[in-house]
């Protein structure tokens, strides 16, 4: 049976580092594709996700014992991703290759095509969100994370990121429908 991530985090902030392993192998593909799915290129992601295996290390101690561990670690990946943007001082449009959630390579070609261009209007509509909101819906769609582990990071109630994502997931679609229809973009 696998350890819960907060018992593997306690080790850690009590000094017991090897116990980081545990923590990198299960949470590494995911900041990745995370970082990458915020348009980041692969070099910048991979930086990027050593730099919060780096920064859960150096506060190790801050770690509140009562606090869900993905949340906290998700916090430091977009404060981290908020100071890169910063110092590139630009906003980032979403990567050609950020992840697509289906690979449809037993499709006949026709269907992949049209897959394909659904995939890459998709990425269109996502790029063109304020960029809260993209987080809002990477964090809650992509990385699957729960609404109360986004509402815990965000400092607000379960509620109001419920209505957020619901708002952004509106705009997305409205945007993805008038890109597939030609009157955007």
């Amino acid at each position: 049976m696998m350890e819960a991530d907060e018992v593997v985090m306690r080790r850690v902030a009590e000094g017991d580092l090897e116990q980081m392993s545990i923590l990198f192998q299960r949470y590494q593909t995911a900041l990745y594709q995370f970082f990458r799915r915020q348009g980041l290129q692969p070099m910048e992601s991979e930086d990027l996700t050593q730099e919060v295996f780096f920064r859960v290390l150096r506060s190790r101690q801050t770690f509140r014992r009562d606090a869900p561990f993905r949340a906290w670690l998700y916090q430091i990946a977009r404060n981290i991703r908020t100071d890169h943007a910063r110092r590139a001082n630009r906003e980032t449009p979403v990567e050609e290759d950020g992840g697509d959630v289906f690979v449809a390579g037993d499709l006949p070609v026709d269907e992949r095509l049209d897959i394909a261009e659904q995939q890459q209007t998709l990425r269109r509509a996502l790029e063109q969100l304020p960029e809260r909101k993209r987080e809002l819906l990477l964090l809650s769609r992509f990385q699957g994370l729960k609404y109360r582990e986004i509402a815990s990071m965000s400092g607000c109630d379960v509620n109001t990121i419920k209505v957020r994502i619901h708002r952004a997931m509106q705009e997305l679609r409205e945007s993805f429908l008038a890109l597939r229809e030609g009157r955007a973009g």
